[in-house]
């Protein structure tokens, strides 16, 4: 998919990502529900049609490797500006429960950019992430991409008792170390 704006006989990026968006009673049992968080003004923001296409073409690069990484478990994400719709006491109703969107999911992903640092609505996402208890990954901007060996995740993560080894790296966590190219530094430092 190229990501990217064109004209309606050429569908490119946010068209195609756009018909791929799923309602949550869609999901499938026991999928992997990964919260993005963007640069924002608003809490429900922006739609998917204005995301901007340096952060697009990230997320699909990460997108490729952590559906290949945990499959066949399905993997979903949740981007805020496709979180809620409708109209705006939909939209404030939304921005109400927005810890219970981050406690839903599994992993907050944040997309680090200048323009992170400065939005009040991304540091809250971080905030809530912590406050969730849940694990929370940076996706730098010059983002590639973690080469993995074949049966390097089995190997890097125990497995339970009776449990088989690639199930256990199904649920391990997205890195195990810092220097990984996922997890640079922490966004609240």
């Amino acid at each position: 998919v190229v990501i990217g704006r064109s004209n309606a006989a050429n569908p490119k990026g946010a068209q195609v990502l756009g018909k791929e968006t799923a309602s949550a009673s869609l999901a499938s049992t026991g999928a992997r529900l990964l919260f993005v968080s963007v640069p924002r003004d608003r809490c429900v923001w922006p739609p998917l049609a204005d995301t901007r296409h340096d952060e697009l073409l990230r997320l699909g690069k990460f997108a490729e490797w952590v559906s290949a990484r945990c499959a066949p478990r399905p993997v979903y994400f949740m981007l805020p500006g496709i979180a809620g719709k409708g109209t705006a006491s939909m939209l404030s109703a939304a921005t109400c429960a927005w810890p219970l969107y981050i406690e839903v999911c599994h992993d907050v992903v944040v997309l680090e950019s200048e323009r992170w640092q400065k939005s009040p609505w991304a540091r809250l996402d971080a905030l809530l992430a912590v406050w969730a208890r849940k694990p929370l990954y940076v996706l730098p901007e010059k983002y590639s991409p973690p080469v993995e060996l074949p049966d390097a995740a089995a190997a890097a993560a125990p497995a339970a008792a009776g449990a088989r080894p690639e199930d256990a790296a199904k649920d391990s966590p997205l890195s195990f170390k810092p220097e990984e190219p996922f997890t640079i530094a922490r966004p609240v430092d």
